[in-house]
């Protein structure tokens, strides 16, 4: 297990984090499906993800349910609540086994309101999220292939050059569509000699073409 002060070196956070607050920072290690957050929930921590990846989605009355986003490190969760009284507007979940920085929110608020460096930190995370969602809604109006390619073209990729997929339902999810029409578009490309599947892996073999579609939008 990592410790937490190899965390804080890794990530740098006592260039954001002032002494009280990293005081205060405690680790939290979580297994896969996990609940972080849960939708109309109270909120009282501030988290940093540091390893692993959760999902964010949301929960329709209808019974269905969208994927927001997926987390990597170094996410911050419970930034957009954290000003607030409102309940959680969206369950988190991990995906894989995770580890999180907890700070409680009680604690930021008092140790962090007055802190332009720590509130930068904050200002950084949610431009980053809000240019996230931007994107996708924008695209939502294209064909899915335009929004794939641009999902895919983001992707972190593994040092082989090969990105591993989400659930065919949970990518469904994030891009509005339904598995079916996912996976008679990620066949398109691969018949295409664009991508090459295998399993939950997906090999880049022509980023040009890819490219391609998103500039094409």
């Amino acid at each position: 297990m990592t410790s937490l002060p190899a965390y804080i070196d890794r990530f740098h956070l006592a260039d954001h984090l002032n002494p009280d607050l990293l005081r205060r920072l405690h680790v939290f290690q979580y297994p896969t499906v996990t609940a972080i957050f849960a939708q109309s929930g109270e909120q009282q921590m501030l988290y940093f993800l540091v390893s692993g990846k959760l999902q964010v989605n949301i929960l329709h009355p209808n019974g269905k349910y969208s994927v927001l986003a997926f987390l990597t490190p170094l996410a911050m969760v419970g930034d957009l609540e954290l000003f607030g009284d409102e309940a959680t507007q969206t369950n988190v979940i991990c995906t894989e086994p995770s580890t999180l920085l907890g700070l409680a929110k009680a604690d930021a608020l008092q140790f962090g309101y007055d802190d332009p460096k720590f509130l930068r930190l904050v200002i950084t995370h949610l431009s980053a999220k809000l240019t996230v969602t931007s994107h996708l809604q924008s695209r939502a109006v294209l064909p899915l292939v335009y929004q794939l390619a641009a999902y895919l073209l983001n992707q972190p990729t593994h040092p082989d050059g090969k990105i591993t997929l989400e659930s065919k339902a949970d990518l469904a999810a994030l891009l509005g569509t339904t598995p079916r029409h996912l996976n008679r578009t990620l066949k398109h490309l691969e018949t295409e000699g664009i991508i090459q599947i295998e399993g939950k892996t997906l090999t880049l073999l022509d980023l040009p073409a890819l490219r391609q579609y998103v500039s094409d939008e």
